[in-house]
């Protein structure tokens, strides 16, 4: 049986000795059997000498003979000091569990951990998102992008800008517009440590409110059988179906007072059989948002969390609180025996330390700030949600709204430095 083999390019090949990778310029053969043979004579006529047990002794043997003009000996690669140290102590480690093994085999083993490890940390971060009925256009849309996604980048076109956006990290996700106009944008997406790329459609159809369920709407007019047949309909044949959702109930309302206000289930996340087979443990989450009347969707496939150690420095967010200017006016006003630049560098140590305390004592970990004003305020949405005629739950959403938006400020001032 014979088999075609092709190559996307074809090694180089000497004429001189019918080996490959390199050309007849660059071929040692008469040279190598030469000092082959010169080596041969001279190792008969020396006694054995004992073998570098060392990286270190190897390469000092090395140096000496190349400084007293001996037999000219190929380089070798060497091997960073720091891998070297783990290399010795990952080979020493297999030998006494009485396998056989080679510097190869263990450098490779460390590579692909270290290859593993970079894999994983890259999945954690890793993110693409889409907005709806952003009404930006040209330039607006890259001032946007530097202001509020920094280390991101963005897809936009005249056919679908104001309407669409899509955003990703890009040094973690890698994104390709298939196809496209103002009603949708059909995506390939492949994310760093997923072993799986899947293709995403963005729907915006303007006003098209269609409901699914009689349940999907709090207010206003009574939901009739008639409303969500067409739909359900087209939810049948397309061989979709929602994905396991959490949250809000209702993913748009209209903000009136009162009587007036209404509540509606208008956004969707819709899955087909082969996105459940690859990614079994996604699941949409919908919460609430000041910046929207809609609801935020996340899609999670996988959540992993990790925080490392955070030095000391100055955060911007810091300058949000209400108290910052006291508490920099009372360190600053007090006073020091000293004199002329002295003054100033010691009220700066001073004023260091007073910040320490000032974000561990007043402001906290800020992300568990803002976690908790939003739960807070989606608590007062639903709240206001169960009962739309009281004024009362509605005074308390606009209170929440007010420390969650302050919240959300301080958090992505930290986030966006």
């Amino acid at each position: 049986m014979e088999q075609n083999i092709d190559y996307e390019w074809l090694p180089a090949k000497c004429k001189k000795c019918s080996n490959y990778a390199h050309t007849i310029a660059e071929c040692r053969r008469g040279e190598i059997k030469k000092v082959g043979e010169e080596v041969k004579g001279k190792v008969e006529n020396k006694e054995k000498k004992p073998a570098a047990t060392t990286y270190q002794e190897k390469r000092l043997i090395e140096n000496k003979q190349q400084q007293q003009g001996k037999e000219w000996v190929i380089p070798k690669k060497t091997t960073p000091m720091k891998v070297l140290k783990t290399l010795e102590k990952a080979t020493a480690e297999t030998k006494t569990q009485g396998e056989e093994c080679n510097s190869f085999n263990v450098l490779q083993d460390l590579e692909v951990g270290l290859a593993e490890n970079q894999s994983k940390s890259k999945a954690e971060v890793s993110g693409v998102g889409a907005l709806l009925e952003t009404k930006l256009r040209g330039n607006k849309i890259q001032e946007f992008i530097d202001r509020k996604f920094v280390q991101w980048d963005q897809y936009s076109s005249p056919t679908i800008e104001g309407c669409i956006l899509i955003v990703w990290r890009r040094s973690f996700v890698r994104v390709i517009v298939i196809e496209e106009n103002p009603q949708y944008t059909h995506c390939f997406i492949k994310m760093v440590g997923q072993e799986h790329a899947c293709c995403i459609t963005i729907v915006y159809v303007g006003d098209f409110n269609a409901l699914f369920e009689l349940e999907d709407r709090e207010g206003g007019n009574v939901v009739e059988l008639s409303g969500i047949q067409d739909a359900s309909n087209w939810l049948a044949q397309s061989n979709l179906e929602p994905m396991l959702k959490s949250g809000s109930n209702f993913t748009w309302t209209n903000n009136q007072e009162g009587i007036k206000r209404i509540y509606s289930k208008i956004d969707h996340i819709f899955i087909n059989e082969y996105w459940f087979d690859r990614f079994p443990n996604s699941a949409a989450h919908f919460n609430w948002e000041t910046i929207s009347d809609h609801c935020a969707c996340v899609v999670s496939i996988k959540v992993n969390k990790a925080i490392g150690a955070k030095p000391f420095r100055y955060f911007n967010f810091w300058s949000f609180h209400p108290d910052f200017i006291n508490v920099v006016k009372e360190n600053w006003n007090k006073p020091l025996r000293c004199t002329r630049m002295k003054v100033v560098f010691f009220k700066l140590v001073r004023l260091k330390h007073c910040f320490k305390q000032f974000n561990n004592h007043v402001i906290g970990y800020i992300g568990k700030e803002y976690e908790a004003a939003k739960n807070v305020y989606t608590e007062a949405k639903l709240n206001s949600q169960a009962e739309p005629s009281s004024h009362i739950l509605q005074q308390q959403e606009k209170e929440a709204a007010e420390r969650y938006s302050l919240a959300e400020n301080m958090y992505h001032s930290f986030l966006s430095q």
